[in-house]
């Protein structure tokens, strides 16, 4: 038995999707000969996370920039490499971009008898026009032939019906946690006030934080902020000079790509942790943050509403008086922050590995 799952978006960092296929494929496919189509930065982190399948390497660069003339390589690379592999039996594509969905859209056209299973995290508002544009038409081909389609709440899954898919082919499946991670964790070379991790991406609002934190720094002078996460030169450029022009050097550390025992237990020792994503599927690193026990700020997305009814503040989108408000109240309320660490514990509770790998078994009819 064969699999061959792509991970050909990857981009720097670890993204949801990617993280979905680190933690469940060793065990979801453990009986299947396994292959990932994926870039050699993407095989790097797959055996840094020790995931070390068999792997078909499409691009080679060291840094990620041009996202379309990669994207448009890695399509073309993958699309040559599954017309000369031998035929598998399931096709697994760890996210909805189009260097994942279309090899599998050829890939099942090549062989009708493929299991094409084709994970979805969220759905990417118009407002970003290519990425929105390049979404739809991997709707299209996802619609058109992938056999079971798996997402990450109740809210896409809906979308995605009343955008033509067939609900008998959408299944609901959570990412999980791995709470041994959060335990016994170093003390933190430093300690923070507050602290944020995630691929560093305009999506993911962290351009909006010295604005945010400048406005604690007036109400707390010496509270300080980490900024944990990858993201291209130019953002990071952008960044710094934010925090440059607000005179938030003293305040605000960006602090890069750090491993999960370094990075967690600065999170684990905030007081609070504050994500102004404009767009989640899901919300893993708010997640994750709840499970180290720290309190979430965060804008207040549809989906959250089914993820996070408890442990975290909302603001509303593009308010940020509201965010920056909440941020201060989580910090100068004991009672509030003793009744989000509590909340967090149960909400976080809810979700782990193990069930997800279990329904991911069930929805593949493996177990």
């Amino acid at each position: 038995m064969r699999v061959l799952s792509f991970m050909n978006s990857y981009s720097y960092g670890l993204s949801g999707s990617d993280v979905v296929l680190i933690r469940i494929a060793p065990q979801v496919f453990k009986d299947f000969n396994q292959t990932v189509i994926t870039s050699r930065m993407g095989r790097l982190v797959c055996e840094k996370n020790d995931f070390t399948p068999n792997f078909i390497v499409t691009t080679k660069e060291e840094r990620f920039k041009s996202i379309i003339w990669t994207y448009i390589k890695r399509i073309f690379l993958a699309s040559l490499s599954v017309l000369r592999e031998p035929i598998p039996n399931i096709c697994f594509a760890s996210s909805d971009f189009l260097p994942d969905v279309f090899p599998c859209f050829l890939l099942k056209l090549k062989n009708p008898d493929t299991l094409w299973v084709q994970h979805i995290y969220h759905s990417i508002p118009r407002q970003r026009v290519i990425p929105f544009l390049a979404q739809r038409i991997s709707f299209i081909l996802i619609r058109f032939l992938a056999d079971k389609v798996v997402v990450d709440n109740k809210i896409l899954k809906q979308d995605l019906i009343e955008m033509g898919f067939k609900p008998s082919r959408l299944y609901l499946n959570y990412p999980g946690l791995d709470f041994e991670k959060f335990e016994n964790l170093p003390e933190p070379k430093k300690e923070y006030t507050a602290s944020f991790i995630a691929q560093l991406r305009r999506s993911k609002g962290v351009l909006d934080l010295p604005e945010i934190w400048a406005h604690v720094v007036k109400d707390f002078p010496d509270a300080n902020l980490a900024i944990i996460g990858s993201g291209t030169k130019e953002l990071l450029e952008e960044l710094k000079q934010r925090i440059l022009f607000l005179d938030l050097q003293e305040n605000i550390d960006v602090l890069g790509f750090l491993p999960n025992k370094e990075a967690f237990s600065i999170i684990k020792d905030s007081d609070v942790f504050v994500f102004p994503s404009y767009e989640e599927g899901f919300g893993l690193a708010p997640l994750e943050a709840q499970a180290c026990g720290t309190p979430v700020v965060a804008r207040d997305l549809p989906v959250y509403e089914e993820i996070f009814p408890e442990g975290m503040v909302k603001a509303s989108l593009g308010d940020y008086r509201g965010f920056w408000q909440a941020v201060l109240e989580v910090l100068v309320d004991p009672r509030l922050a003793d009744d989000l660490v509590e909340a967090c514990h149960v909400n976080s509770a809810l979700f782990s590995w193990s069930k997800t790998i279990s329904r991911e078994k069930e929805i593949l009819e493996l177990a």
